[in-house]
């Protein structure tokens, strides 16, 4: 509102100023030359516009005639003061107008920050969008030219690399693997990844030994036989058959426990023993003192090694020791000898066990003992595991069937 008043103020002033001017200019025009006749106003004529102003249609309504003689004061008003008080009017009512503007109170000023934004919103596109010329070519999806690089067929085509197969994923960490490998003390990790991926790259683990037989001498000999059964176990799994793959864990179990330490998951006196896992208990761990007490061993053996015979068949060698010892500071009460044990079969045992005769010694006095079990592996010199039986004597016989 304020600047629609402001724009009037300046258009009543231009007026005004205008009037003025054409005032000074009507003062300081000359008195036309009389004629010896009346003159006829035409179109070239300045009067014409006048007469037209000043409303004089001669009375009569015929086109006005002006004559060329000075008229008088009292009877007529010359041409240059009939402009000037034209143009004075206009003045005065410009004045006027300009006046009641400014006596107007001034309208109250919106809030810029809660007055809604009336302004046309324009946008970088139409800032920047020309008009086009009749000599402008129209350009269309059809005829519109791709970038310079860029088949006319699509972007994507260009831009996006293939996807890499798997076959190629599988070679770039092998031969991170392999790096990393060359740079520990103990490669058997890094390398038993790589033998995992025999089935995307066969033969991958056998070309890898080949180029750096350094880290592979850095492996221990379970290490390697543990290498080996893995490329093997992923090649069988990778097929999908379920008796392929269930052979070759078998073969691997059984290879790999050549390798490991021997083991006896478990050992107890017994009444009877009938086979493997098939046995009845002693049933008790109390006996009484100055008496022998008969019993059997049983004890099941574990990651065993096995040979071939002459006949195409497996043999076991095995030897059993035991002993009793105290067991508040293991001093020795009573030892078998070592007892060799050979098993021959036609096809690999892998269920093992020994049992012994023992008769408790009368000579043991009251107190807690340990029988150990030890079991040697003679095929693997240094191999041995050792199995424990804990058990007292006591001088009350009823204490011989209670719980320990």
């Amino acid at each position: 509102m304020r600047n629609s008043t402001h724009d009037n103020s300046r258009v009543l002033w231009a007026v005004s100023g205008a009037a003025v001017v054409l005032i000074g200019l009507a003062g300081c025009g000359s008195t036309p030359e009389q004629a010896d006749g009346p003159i006829e106003p035409t179109d070239d004529t300045p009067n014409a516009s006048l007469s037209a102003l000043l409303g004089d249609d001669g009375g009569d309504g015929a086109s006005p005639v002006i004559s060329a003689e000075r008229p008088e004061p009292a009877t007529a008003v010359p041409e240059g003061d009939a402009l000037a008080e034209a143009l004075r009017l206009q003045a005065e009512r410009a004045l006027e107008m300009q006046a009641l503007l400014d006596s107007a109170p001034p309208p109250d000023e919106p809030d810029p920050e809660t007055a809604p934004d009336t302004a046309p919103k324009v946008g970088l596109a139409e800032l920047t969008r020309d008009e086009p010329s009749a000599n402008d070519a129209r350009i269309t999806p059809d005829t519109a030219e791709p970038p310079i690089g860029v088949p006319a067929d699509g972007l994507a085509e260009t831009t996006r690399d293939p996807a890499p197969t798997a076959e190629e994923l599988a070679d770039r960490l092998v031969r991170m693997l392999a790096d990393e490998a060359a740079t520990q003390p103990d490669p058997a990790r890094e390398l038993a990844t790589i033998a995992a991926l025999e089935p995307l790259l066969p033969g991958v683990l056998s070309e890898l030994r080949e180029k750096d037989p350094e880290a592979f001498s850095l492996l221990l000999e379970p290490q390697s036989r543990v290498l080996e059964q893995l490329s093997t176990l992923a090649e069988a799994f990778s097929s999908g058959d379920p008796e392929l793959a269930a052979s070759a864990a078998r073969e691997a179990a059984d290879s790999l426990a050549q390798a490991a330490p021997l083991t006896l998951p478990h050992v107890e006196l017994c009444r009877r023993v009938e086979g493997f896992g098939r046995y009845t208990p002693l049933g008790r761990q109390a006996f009484l003192a100055g008496r022998e007490h008969p019993a059997i061993v049983y004890a099941e053996v574990d990651r065993f090694a096995r040979e071939g015979d002459d006949r195409g068949g497996y043999a076991v060698r095995l030897s059993l020791e035991l002993e009793i010892r105290h067991a508040r500071d293991d001093l020795l009460a009573w030892r078998r000898s070592p007892q060799s044990v050979v098993e021959t079969s036609r096809r690999p045992l892998r269920d093992f066990f020994l049992v012994s005769r023992i008769d408790l010694p009368r000579s043991l006095t009251v107190g807690r003992y340990v029988l150990k079990v030890i079991v040697r592996d003679e095929l693997r010199p240094g191999s041995m595991a050792e199995g424990r039986i804990p058990f007292r004597v006591v001088a009350d016989p009823r204490l011989t069937w209670a719980e320990d």
